[in-house]
């Protein structure tokens, strides 16, 4: 099958350059006075002729060349319509609609007569473009309107469809089966044509041809039930709808009814359009009768599997397309609404109000939503009904406060919490998080509601003191007394506290997004930052009360956990939001007049508020049980705020910026040192996961500020990954892992900054050199340092006795494993020998961000045009040092890359070509140069030929190939680019012996693609060469693999020569003797597999003969 697909492909190719030189044939005439002209055009007819009649009586007579024959054939009908481009172009006739006309109407006819005789699928597929190529002739010679070409096909469509449905033997086999694939793609590729590529159509046309494509789609789905009438049934009324509103010249009721024709279908796809599709899939499916005679024996690997219901998945996409289409209206009526809103009153109205109309609002379209959710309930699942059903008025929210209004978003939080009651109320086990969103919903609803009715008040004083209020009422709960469920206390008003934490949280969010010059922020800094501090800390604290009382539940069930995940959730939106917000404030007093206020010390405030955070956060941390999670958890994240204090203390001009980051930098290195001594105490997993991230942030952190911005500060520059290196070299000395991708970055960031002040500042055209190669002596220096410290083992298997989990209902119970325990696997190895540790992943992460760096700036070299050699050496060396991270097999490939990279940066300066036409050809030649190497391996050892061949980077070449016909498509050069065409060739050849057929077919659509592209400035007589001897070859392999097949199938002529054998040492024959075979064949027995003639020993030459009836022997 394999060698098929490449004698087809090279087939393919053979024939399109066939096509190509006939093309050009054509071209090659420039005027219709030519004598020849009229001679070229008959020879392309006889070509015609000549290629489809070959092509069906190979197909007829000559068996062996079948392969071939539909190639002929497929030539032959291309050159029909090739020949009446030649008689336009070539002035034989002017009338160039009569020629389409009659040029289509051949072309029909002979592929009919192809299908007939081959019954070829793919030949009934080709009749697509001629039966396309005739409706739009005949219109043209008729001279319709243009909509009238796209309504004429879907016509065609729907009478070929219905006549073939009905009446199936109207039309023969080959023929039925390809009109009827035809007819479901007729109106797709129409469909696509009119939305992709015309644009001089009017709305109204538009709107008709959708129309009628409608009708065929909704038709043709209720006749067959086929997916892709769903798929169609569910799009082009939509699109119909929108060029009808479109041609009503008012943009403003567009979404609305565009919104009311989604509803619509959406209903009539869930009770109509889906249920058809899946009761006809299911159709074929086995009966009882049929499931009676599947084998009953379950370990039979004959036995049959009954397959599953089809389509299951269809209500669930369905309702995903028709959400998100409702989404799409919404979104789009506010951005429409917007300008024309007017707060206050009028927001409770259904509609708004322009000077010169009036138009629905856009919380209308949120009830249209909302109702699509309650249709969709059968088809998602309930929290996925739940979390759809509460987003839609939290998007909303956020966009009108950007935009400064609600338009009535209070009716969608009413409506929201409504519809999740709905869905709850009857599974228990969505009541709790059912009962939590309906009371989100309401609280944000009657606060909208609140801001709608009091618009005097100001916005950002209103929601702090809902903030405010949240964050006591959420504290009450600790305070008041609370009824118990299934035995644990306080459980029951544990969501309502969450519901109060995220309220609190999103009025805190929305403080920050009002309309609000800073100068009143200003002037009243001490009431705003102190609501804003105060509710802050209140929620902070409620959030950890909270995330303690979880953390007591003994009963480890999936509330448990949901509840503790959202717990989580609101802490660290808690912390991020106070992050934000502090530099909200600062923002909005950097902005005023110094002079006018105390600005210095309002920015002191604001920095120490990320301080209290971390008392307040290490104060409750350390009041918890020592041990435990929480407190672990606690205490970790108090690290961070103080952190940021430091940020916003250099943003201060009396405060030097270095002197902060450096600063910044050692207190992470400090935090880092202290985890480390902790983990190397205790062997706490969390002790290792806090070293290793704050160790990784404050090596980015010195990276981007020392190593980027302030190079010529030594304390930062310098002295910062210093101290970061020794804290690794602590880490090193204690065995403390997963710090080595933040040491490879420190490692870089010292040589690179070491260096830079030693040497002194180079000059601007040597800056790409001179990081390149400083962070080339990193790299070496690294790599000499993994070979010398232990190795780190990534992976970390403890000693931990295995479970096994067991459903038991609803819930999942863990039962330990019996057996003696695993032995854990050590998380360092002693150091291997030098020629074994310079190779392989041996402490990889030591090496990857330092090559990062390096590749980064070796690529920087391309930007400067000085110093190209060293530069081109650069290359050549980075790539060498892949070795520290590639196995040894690996060498030669990498080895052969940058020799050839260190040319390409040459040919890159020097050469005249368009770089990314270079740049791509030469990777391209590198991928395929080191696939046909592995290739010409395989045949040279006889073996197949993708054996061992990475199909990867076959796939990188089929992306390059693309990339390279795309860049030449939009930048064309002088010439021909002849080199790409060659490369589509080899690739091509190369996929059709490695890959899946599916690529090679889209290697050779490049090909097609390459060629077209190329085609004016090439040679027909070299294309007709390589045609003729690609053909040539195909037709010799076919001949010679027939008459192999015939040889191997037949008698010897010679018979074989047999040892005659004495009667003493001849066996008998044994149990299970069947006597001569058909085929004159010595007589076999049943076991004499068992007696292998090689161990027989031959008479004489000291063998002695045994006695008796010879079955010792």
């Amino acid at each position: 099958m394999n060698e098929d697909l490449f004698l087809n492909i090279v087939l393919y190719i053979g024939s399109l350059l066939l096509i190509g030189a006939a093309a050009l044939f054509i071209t090659s005439v420039t005027s219709s006075t030519d004598e020849t002209a009229l001679i070229r055009v008959l020879a392309l007819a006889l070509g015609a002729v000549v290629f489809y009649g070959a092509g069906l009586l190979t197909y007829r007579f000559v068996k062996r060349l079948r392969i071939a024959s539909y190639s002929f054939t497929a030539t032959g009908l291309a050159f029909i319509p090739l020949t009446g481009i030649a008689t336009y172009i070539l002035g034989i006739w002017d009338q160039g609609r009569f020629i389409w006309l009659i040029t289509s109407l051949i072309g029909t006819a002979a592929i009919i007569g192809a299908c007939t005789l081959m019954r070829n699928r793919v030949m009934g597929y080709l009749l697509i473009s001629f039966f396309i190529s005739d409706s739009l002739a005949a219109t043209r010679v008729v001279e319709l309107p243009f909509v009238w070409y796209f309504i004429v096909l879907t016509v065609v469509a729907i009478v070929l469809g219905l006549v073939l449905h009905f009446v199936p033997e109207a039309a023969p086999r080959g023929i039925r089966e390809g009109l009827v694939d035809s007819s479901r793609i007729f109106v797709p590729v129409t469909a696509a044509s009119i939305f992709f590529f015309t644009y001089e159509m009017s709305s109204l046309d538009m709107g008709i041809a959708f129309t009628v494509m409608s009708v065929h789609a909704i038709l043709f789905l209720c006749m067959e039930g086929k997916i892709d009438y769903f798929v169609q049934a569910r799009i082009y009324p939509l699109i119909a709808v929108l060029a009808f509103a479109d041609g009503l010249n008012q943009i403003v009721w567009t979404p609305s009814i565009f919104a009311i024709t989604v509803l619509v279908t959406n209903i009539v796809s869930v009770y109509v359009f889906v249920p058809r599709v899946r009761t006809m899939a299911n159709a074929q499916l086995p009966t009882q009768h049929q499931e009676a005679t599947v084998s009953k024996i379950p370990w039979s690997s004959s036995a049959a599997q009954l397959p599953r219901e089809k389509f299951e998945w269809l209500p669930t996409y369905d309702a995903g397309f028709g959400l998100i289409l409702l989404s799409c209206a919404f979104v789009a009526a506010l951005a429409i609404a917007s300008p024309y809103v007017e707060s206050g009153w009028a927001e409770l109205l259904p509609y708004v109000q322009t000077p010169h109309t009036i138009f629905p609002a856009s919380w209308g379209i949120g009830i249209f939503y909302l109702i699509s959710c309650l249709t969709y309930r059968k088809a998602l699942r309930p929290m996925a009904l739940l979390s759809l059903s509460a987003l839609l008025p939290c998007i909303a929210l956020l966009i009108n406060i950007a935009n400064g209004n609600t338009q009535g978003d209070f009716y969608l939080f009413f409506g929201a919490s409504t519809i999740i009651y709905i869905l709850s109320r009857s599974d228990i086990k969505l009541r709790f998080a059912g009962s939590m969103m309906s009371t989100l919903g309401y609280a944000l609803g009657f606060f909208l509601l609140a801001t709608t009715l009091f618009p005097d008040m100001q916005p950002i004083e209103m929601r702090l003191v809902f903030a405010l209020v949240f964050a006591l009422a959420g504290l009450l709960i600790f305070a008041l007394p609370s009824a118990e469920i299934q035995g644990i206390p306080g459980l029951r008003r544990t969501p309502e506290g969450l519901a109060y934490l995220f309220l609190g949280s999103l009025s805190l969010l929305a403080s920050m997004f009002v309309d609000i010059t800073v100068k009143t922020i200003a002037q009243h800094f001490w009431a705003y930052f102190g609501m804003f501090s105060a509710a802050l800390l209140l929620l902070s604290l409620l959030a950890i009360l909270l995330l303690g009382r979880i953390f007591g539940i003994s009963n480890r069930d999936d509330m448990r956990y949901t509840l503790l995940v959202l717990t989580r959730i609101g802490l660290y939106g808690l912390l991020l939001i106070g992050l934000v917000g502090t530099l909200y404030y600062r923002s909005a007093l950097a902005t005023v007049i110094t002079g006018t206020l105390d600005i210095a010390g309002y920015t002191l405030w604001v920095a120490v508020l990320p301080t209290l955070i971390t008392v307040l956060y290490a104060a409750l941390g350390l009041m918890l049980p020592p041990r435990s999670a929480i407190r672990t958890e606690i205490l970790t994240v108090s690290r961070l705020p103080i952190c940021w204090s430091l940020l916003l203390l250099s943003m201060n001009n009396d405060v030097k910026t270095m002197v902060v980051h450096f600063f910044f930098v050692a207190l992470m290195a400090a935090q880092t040192l202290y985890s480390v001594l902790l983990y190397a105490r205790t062997r706490r997993i969390a002790e290792l996961y806090i070293a290793t991230g704050v160790f990784t942030v404050a090596a980015c952190y010195s990276a981007f500020t020392g190593g980027l911005l302030y190079l010529e500060d030594p304390l930062l520059s310098v002295g910062a990954p210093a101290l970061l290196i020794a804290v690794w070299g602590v880490g090193v000395a204690l065995k403390v892992p997963y710090l080595q991708p933040g040491a490879s970055l420190s490692v870089s960031t010292f040589c690179i900054t070491a260096l830079w002040n030693v040497s002194g500042v180079p000059a601007p055209s040597d800056h790409a050199e001179f990081f390149g190669y400083s962070a080339l002596l990193a790299v070496v220096i690294l790599w000499v340092l993994k070979v010398l410290i232990p190795r780190e083992n990534p992976v970390l298997h403890p000693n931990v006795r295995p479970s096994i989990v067991v459903q038991a209902g609803s819930r999942n119970i863990v039962l330990p494993m019996h057996g003696p325990l695993p032995a854990p696997t050590s998380q360092f190895a002693p150091r291997l020998p030098l020629a074994q540790g310079i190779f392989g992943p041996i402490n990889y992460l030591l090496m990857v961000p330092a090559l990062g760096v390096l590749y980064f700036a070796t690529l920087m070299g391309l930007l400067s045009s000085t110093h190209v050699e060293l530069n081109a050496l650069l290359w050549g060396l980075s790539t060498l040092c892949l070795m520290s991270v590639c196995r040894v097999e690996q060498v030669p490939t990498i080895a052969t890359t940058a020799f050839c990279l260190s040319i390409s940066r040459l040919m890159l300066h020097y050469s005249d070509a368009p770089r990314i036409v270079l740049v791509l050809e030469i990777a391209l030649l590198i991928v395929l140069a080191i696939a046909a190497v592995g290739v010409f391996k395989n045949l040279a050892a006889h073996r197949p030929v993708n054996e061992q061949v990475s199909s990867t980077l076959l796939y990188c070449a089929l992306g390059l190939q693309a990339l390279l016909t795309l860049v030449l498509w939009r930048i064309p050069t002088g010439g021909p680019d002849v080199i790409l065409l060659v490369l589509g060739i080899g690739l091509t050849l190369l996929a059709g012996l490695v890959l899946p057929k599916a690529w090679a077919y889209v290697s050779a659509v490049l090909v097609t693609v390459d060629l077209a592209i190329s085609l004016n400035g090439l040679n027909p007589l070299f294309l007709l060469i390589i045609s003729v001897i690609l053909i040539a070859g195909v037709i010799w392999r076919l001949l010679a693999r027939q008459s192999g097949h015939q040889d191997d199938s037949g008698v010897p002529s010679t018979p074989v020569e047999q040892t005659p054998v004495s009667q003493a040492t001849a066996l008998p024959p044994a149990e299970g003797y069947v006597g001569q075979s058909p085929s004159g064949q010595a007589p076999q027995s049943v076991n004499s597999q068992s007696i292998p003639p090689a161990q027989t020993p031959p008479l004489g030459g000291g063998y002695s003969v045994p006695e008796g009836d010879g079955r010792s022997a």
